[in-house]
């Protein structure tokens, strides 16, 4: 709206400034033609071709050296539309001038003579006239414009799209409504004073940076704006240098005041009257010129012009602020701050006192303290404070612009128990004791906030940066975490730049790894730094207060916690750095592409618990995208869990294993035993599940059975625990030994060729023993027989691919240290190496020796065997070859002695 509203005022002053030319050439054209004719008909004798040759040749001239860029703007042609240049009020006026040359002829009205007015009022034209209406109508709306389009206040008293409003606008409150902390109460008071007739009395408003000081003045010009006779002269020292510049730039401000009022330009001629008030008052130039020679007193002068205020009937409201920018004291100590206090603001201090004994001149004081070294509170007759903000009016801002974020728009990963600590009772009788802790000492995260933010600015800064990023990261970072985030950043910018510095030691806590390897938590050195950023707090509360704004963000500071369980309860936290470092998504506001946001997958997660069509399992299949899933754990419950086991089998059991990242884990199947490890489901729950999937794959994908049970119902991983108890973990052998003994038996051999799926050669071994129940020097568990002979089907169908999955069975070895001589130094030198064990007793218990052993003992090893199982390969070939040699030559001696007998 303001744009809009300088377009039309830059296009209404071109338009009037044409109309009037127009109107003054029209009043004008006798004379004008008359002394410039012989100009006219010089021009007018010239051919129109060499005219405008040299016209142009001119303007290519001129236009050269600035370039094209330069010279469109210099006409003013870039930005036609937006910002016109004046000479559009030269074609205006030609425009007008021509039409009605054209129309109604040369007017020549009478210059001379005793009715000269009366001429020009009555033979001048009606176009004349029409175009004085519509410069006095379009200024009319022009400066009508603000007061139509003023901010009028919203209908909900300050709802949501007035709080978000507020805080993308920079400029100070103007009108009462707009305030929301009380200010307007402290602006009415001082108003009410400067309206007083006879009173013109001294005050200063004190409050800290950013409380609202310059909000109370302009609400005080809100006020005043009924009063003609005041007028309100706004001085900030901040851009001042000097005390001399700071002094001079004071008085200037209350010249050119009276100078809005007194026609100083037209001083050389004045009416009478005006003459008579500048004489009775001894001159109010004839002041200016003294000050410039320096012959007069400071005193004599500030009075001179006090009086002349006064016989205008005018009162001068002179507002100084930003004393404290000024003198720069804050960055010193306190002795030289002190010592910088009286040198910059010693003169300044001086002029205010002597304004203070001006009767037409109030003097109003913006500072952040009454500064008594200075005695600014001598001057100062009224002491006005900016309220601060309260406690409850902080929070319904806040939980406004919460509800506003957290609609049902975004999906919300949070637990409600984080939430609900940052949600405000509906009941006001509640509000109080959710508001103020019991334990004084240690405030919560609720009376944390109001403390750190003390000021509308800080307060407006944080929900400002708070409702940024939101805008940009809706849905892709905690609400709460970037609001308490905002409120240290804004509050306390040396401490943010320091969480920032050691952003990864915040999240882990300040654990030393090399302090703690015997298991002890120790400070890290970074931590005393914490504790000493923290000890510079004024009082113990207001250390206490910034203390709980950074536990709420980073929970493993200040004390031990489980840190599943901090991203489970809020995944999205800015301590949290998972598949994500939502701290620098905070910092840096980064473009999200759908596929990998945040939101995309919860809303999978929240279709696939509802049984709807969704990429949850393509998403845990995905390398990339499945620690996504895992972070938003605390999403699932069991049932979903165990259901989404169910669904992830169903893709992976017509995969093949090759297709897998190292051919033995299946995609997808690590992420879900973690999630459930978390979640912890019920065991029978689980149980259920795992038996319902195994007994069908056991039959169809022996790869992924394996891979299944070595998670889920193994009996522990080091110092993870199962997830089954005994009871449920023999069910589930059970299931995979029926699904295995049922299907895989005589005339089976290319169905368990089929099941493998190229899977790793171990796994039919490891199944078995997995299921086992037989001592160890018996077959595995009954029914053996029939998976036996599968196996020896499939060596005599494809030896190269059913050998492997067989010299498990009767082969073992284990990885020992032995010295060899190295091949370049000859020195010897301990390698590892695998020391292997064929048991050809088991073999002959578990398989039909006639038929696998000529098969293995001339079969090489095939290709791509990882270096254990060849060594046991190689072995149990090597052992078979030697028992089928020595039958051989038995079997010939046997010959030669039956020969011999006979």
């Amino acid at each position: 709206m303001k744009r809009e509203q300088a377009i039309f005022g830059r296009w209404t002053s071109v338009v009037s400034c044409g109309v009037v030319a127009a109107g003054v050439w029209g009043l004008a054209s006798g004379a004008v033609h008359s002394s410039l004719g012989f100009v006219i008909d010089y021009l007018a004798s010239v051919r129109a071709d060499v005219l405008s040759t040299a016209v142009l040749v001119l303007v290519v001239a001129a236009c050269w050296p600035f370039g094209r860029r330069r010279w469109l703007a210099f006409l003013g042609l870039r930005h036609l539309g937006t910002y016109p240049p004046l000479w559009i009020a030269v074609a205006v006026a030609l425009l007008i001038i021509g039409v009605y040359e054209g129309i109604a002829g040369r007017w020549e009205p009478a210059i001379a003579g005793p009715g000269l007015i009366w001429s020009l009022i009555t033979t001048a034209p009606a176009w004349v006239w029409l175009a004085a209406g519509v410069v006095l109508g379009t200024r009319l709306l022009h400066k009508s414009w603000p007061a139509a389009n003023a901010r009028a206040p919203d209908g909900d008293g300050g709802g949501l799209s007035a709080l978000i409003t507020w805080l993308r606008d920079d400029h100070e409150i103007s009108q009462p409504h707009e305030d929301r902390f009380g200010h307007d109460a402290v602006a009415t008071r001082i108003a009410e004073r400067l309206k007083a007739q006879g009173e013109s009395p001294t005050m200063a408003v004190v409050g800290p940076l950013g409380s609202g000081k310059s909000t109370i003045r302009q609400l005080v010009e809100h006020h005043l704006g009924t009063q003609r006779s005041t007028v309100m002269v706004h001085l900030s020292l901040w851009p001042f240098d000097t005390p001399d510049a700071a002094v001079a730039g004071i008085i200037r401000s209350v010249i050119r005041a009276l100078g809005q009022r007194v026609n100083v330009l037209a001083i050389a001629g004045l009416s009478e009257r005006y003459v008579e008030v500048i004489e009775r008052t001894g001159g109010r130039w004839g002041v200016l010129a003294r000050l410039m020679r320096g012959d007069s007193r400071p005193d004599v002068i500030l009075r001179s012009l006090a009086t002349i205020a006064t016989a205008a009937g005018l009162k001068l409201v002179l507002w100084i602020e930003d004393m404290e920018r000024f003198t720069g004291a804050d960055r010193l100590g306190p002795e030289d701050a002190a010592i910088r206090e009286a040198e910059r603001l010693g003169p300044i201090l001086s002029l205010l006192v002597l304004l203070d004994r001006c009767d037409s001149i109030s003097v109003i004081v913006g500072d952040t303290s009454l500064r008594s070294r200075l005695d600014v509170g001598k001057i100062a007759r009224f002491v006005e404070s900016p309220p601060r903000p309260g406690a409850k009016e902080i929070w319904r801002q806040i939980e406004s612009l919460r509800s506003a974020c957290l609609s049902e728009d975004v999906l919300d990963p949070a637990s409600e128990e984080c939430r609900a600590v940052l949600t405000p009772p509906e009941s006001d009788l509640q509000y109080g004791i959710w508001l103020w802790s019991v334990r004084d000492s240690e405030p919560r995260i609720q009376e944390a906030l109001p403390l750190l933010l003390t000021t509308p600015r800080s307060f407006k800064w944080a929900l400002r940066i708070t409702w940024e990023t939101w805008e940009r990261l809706a849905g892709e970072v905690d609400i709460d975490s970037v609001l308490v985030a905002s409120a240290l950043r804004v509050s306390r910018p040396e401490l943010f730049a320091f969480i920032d510095e050691h952003v990864d030691l915040m999240r882990s806590g300040f654990r030393d790894p090399v302090a703690s390897v015997d298991g002890q938590r120790s400070a890290h050195p970074v931590f005393e730094q914490l504790r000493a950023l923290l000890d510079k707090e004024n009082t113990e509360r207001m250390r206490n207060a910034v203390a709980t704004a950074i536990g709420f963000v980073f929970p493993a500071v200040f004390s031990h916690y489980e840190r599943d369980r901090d991203y489970m309860e809020r995944p999205q936290g800015l301590g949290v750095a998972r598949h994500a470092d939502y701290w620098q998504r905070y910092l840096t506001l980064p473009v999200i592409a759908e596929g990998i946001s945040d939101q995309s997958a919860l809303k999978a997660i929240a279709a696939s618990k509802t049984g709807q069509s969704s990429d949850l399992v393509a998403r845990l299949m995905d390398a990339e995208r499945s620690e996504q899933v895992e972070t938003f754990v605390g999403q699932f419950d069991a049932e979903h869990l165990c259901r989404l086991l169910t669904e992830l089998v169903a893709v992976l059991q017509d995969q093949s294993a090759r297709a897998w990242e190292d051919g033995r884990h299946a995609p997808g199947i690590v992420p879900v035993w973690r999630m459930m490890h978390r979640r912890q489901p019920p065991v029978a729950l689980l149980g259920d599940t795992l038996v319902r999937v195994m007994s069908a794959l056991a039959m169809r994908h022996l790869p992924l059975t394996q891979d299944i049970w070595y998670y889920f119902a193994e009996e522990q991983h080091g110092s993870v625990s199962s997830l089954l108890d005994d009871v449920q973990r023999e069910r589930v052998r059970v299931a995979i030994r029926g699904g295995m003994v049922g299907t895989f038996k005589q005339n089976a051999g290319d169905r368990l060729l089929q099941a493998m799926h190229h899977g790793s050669p171990w796994v039919v071994w490891y199944l078995c023993m997995a299921v086992a129940t037989n001592e160890a020097g018996g077959p595995p568990f009954d029914g053996w027989d029939g998976i036996s002979e599968a196996l020896l089907e499939a060596v005599e169908q494809a030896p190269i691919t059913g050998l492997p999955l067989v010299v498990p069975f009767f082969t073992s070895s284990s990885l020992v240290t032995v010295m060899r001589a190295s091949a370049e130094t000859g020195v010897p030198q301990p390698r590892h190496e695998y020391a292997t064990r064929v048991d050809l007793t088991r073999l002959r218990l578990l398989f039909d020796f006639d038929r696998l052993g000529p098969r293995l003992a001339e079969t090489p090893p095939p290709d791509g065997l990882e270096p254990q199982l060849k060594g046991q390969y190689e072995a149990a070939r090597g052992a078979v070859a030697e028992v089928l040699k020595g039958s051989a030559a038995r079997a010939a001696n046997d010959d030669v002695q039956s020969n011999g007998r006979e």
